[in-house]
């Protein structure tokens, strides 16, 4: 059983129907009820970090900031989070309070209020979890959708959090390749686009790319109950992307493909709106949202075969 087939097996235990203030249930990026959306995620030690990677305000930076991906994916704006650790008993104070910087940098930038939480023994390590609540914006954005002939877009280049990764675990020097790891480390969610894109009535779907475009891509498209044909000529890649692949033997667009915690965002849209966002957001067109089930590439108009493993899962 993958994590996804867990999540759905876990969902049907439960039999208490939406309460009426509930817009969006559970199985998108954040619930929504009333003019509030909702969403909880962890940082767990030796999965999602290692401390000789990665600073106590690195991680702290990190657990806020993929939440508030989260929330800019429904087009919405961060407002209140709670925070949930689990700490060894013998930890170091300093360590904990460099934690509580490195949140509070990316909290208090975007003016959200930290409203409480818990603390607890761990007997393995840190885990970090976020309960994080944004305000809807005009619409609430959704995975469900996307329509055939919608244009699929990206908010930005992709590979540089998955390259970040590779480089720490190899022992590169981080110089090297200096943006990727900051990627990596404290990574930026799209939360500029939140307003802008819930004001955009031909944006269609939106999701966050946490467990890499394929991944995600395929989570949107069984959400809205079409398929994709990706354009690889078009997908940005990033130059630090293509100089580390390149010089490990690997194909650049495998790392923009299907390396996950990327946090920027896939977009669908109407064809009439798709130039705006391109030209006055900065987004990249990188496919068309199909009637045919399952996702598919061209490479320079040429079928391409895309990976079978295709993002990140916990199972």
């Amino acid at each position: 059983m993958n994590e996804f087939d867990f999540i759905k097996h876990f969902r049907k235990e439960f039999r208490t129907r939406s309460p009426e203030d509930v817009r969006v249930p559970n199985g998108d990026d954040c619930g929504v009820f009333s003019d509030y959306v909702i969403t909880m995620d962890s940082m767990v030690e030796g999965v999602h970090f290692r401390r000789e990677w990665m600073s106590a305000a690195d991680i702290g930076f990190r657990a806020v900031a993929l939440n508030m991906s989260d929330i800019a994916a429904m087009g919405a704006m961060p407002h209140m989070l709670l925070v949930d650790l689990a700490v060894p008993a013998d930890e170091d104070p300093a360590f904990l309070i460099d934690l509580g910087r490195g949140m509070s940098l990316l909290a208090d930038y975007h003016n959200v209020y930290l409203m409480g939480g818990n603390v607890t023994t761990s007997m393995s390590g840190i885990s970090v979890t976020i309960t994080m609540i944004g305000r809807a914006g005009r619409r609430i954005l959704q995975r469900n959708g996307a329509s055939p002939g919608d244009i699929i877009l990206v908010t930005g280049p992709l590979g540089r959090s998955e390259v970040g990764r590779m480089v720490l675990q190899d022992g590169l020097d981080p110089a090297l390749y200096p943006e990727s790891v900051a990627r990596f480390r404290r990574p930026v969610p799209r939360v500029d686009l939140s307003q802008p894109l819930s004001e955009t009535t031909g944006v269609t779907a939106c999701i966050d790319i946490s467990d890499g475009l394929l991944a995600d891509l395929g989570h949107l498209c069984e959400a809205s109950n079409i398929g994709a044909s990706l354009e690889l000529d078009r997908l940005p890649v990033h130059k630090e992307v293509y100089s580390h692949e390149t010089a490990s033997g690997r194909d650049p667009l495998l790392a923009s493909l299907t390396g996950g915690e990327e946090y920027e965002l896939i977009i669908t849209a109407r064809p009439d709106v798709s130039g705006m966002l391109e030209s006055d957001h900065g987004l990249f067109r990188v496919g068309m949202v199909t009637r045919e089930k399952g996702l598919s590439a061209t490479m320079n108009g040429k079928p391409f075969d895309l990976p079978l493993v295709r993002g990140w899962t916990h199972f």
